[in-house]
C-alpha cells in the first residue's frame, strides 16, 4: 500500500495509508507531483482541518466521495465541472479532528484519499492546533512507497 509522508517545517512527520484502490485516478495525479514543500494552512470552513492549495495538471475525477470526515482523514478537493461556480480552488486536506467537510458555499464533496495511522492522532492534533494558533508552515510531501 503507497504512503504519503508529510514532514512539518516546525516539527513533525506524518505518515498517511493511500486508498490506492478506492482513488487509482487521484492517488496517480498527485503522485506525480511529488516530493514538494506545500504551506499547509487552517481551513476557516472545516474547522480542525489542515490543508495545502495545491495545482495539479491533470485533475483527478470524483473517486470514494464524501462530505464528512474523521480524525486522520486526507483528502483531495477541486471544484468538479457541473458541481459549482469554478474559481480555481483545489487542494490536499488533513483532518486533525471530524468534522463536516465545507467551503464558504456549504457542505463539500470531496475525495477522501487515505488516513492517517491512529499511533500519530495525537501528533496531528498537536500540528493542526500550533498551526491555527501561529499560522501557516511548510510542509513536504513525498511518497514513502508505491
Amino acid at each position: 500500500m503507497p504512503k504519503l509522508e508529510f514532514t512539518c517545517q516546525r516539527g513533525g512527520v506524518l505518515t498517511a495509508d493511500i486508498l490506492v484502490d478506492r482513488v487509482p485516478e487521484t492517488w496517480k495525479a498527485i503522485s506525480r507531483e511529488l516530493p514538494v514543500t506545500w504551506t499547509m494552512l487552517n481551513a476557516r470552513w472545516s474547522g480542525r482541518e489542515l490543508y495545502t492549495g495545491c495545482d495539479l495538471p491533470n485533475k483527478p475525477p470524483r473517486e470514494n466521495q464524501t462530505t464528512r470526515a474523521s480524525l486522520g482523514d486526507i483528502i483531495y478537493a477541486c471544484e468538479w465541472s457541473g458541481n459549482r461556480d469554478r474559481t480555481g480552488f483545489e487542494a490536499i486536506g488533513l483532518f486533525y479532528g471530524a468534522e463536516i467537510v465545507r467551503d464558504w458555499r456549504g457542505d463539500f464533496a470531496v475525495n477522501w484519499i487515505g488516513r492517517i495511522d491512529p499511533s500519530q492522532w495525537d501528533l496531528i492534533q498537536e500540528i493542526g492546533n500550533r498551526i491555527h494558533k501561529e499560522g501557516g508552515e511548510d510542509c513536504r510531501l513525498r511518497v514513502l512507497s508505491d
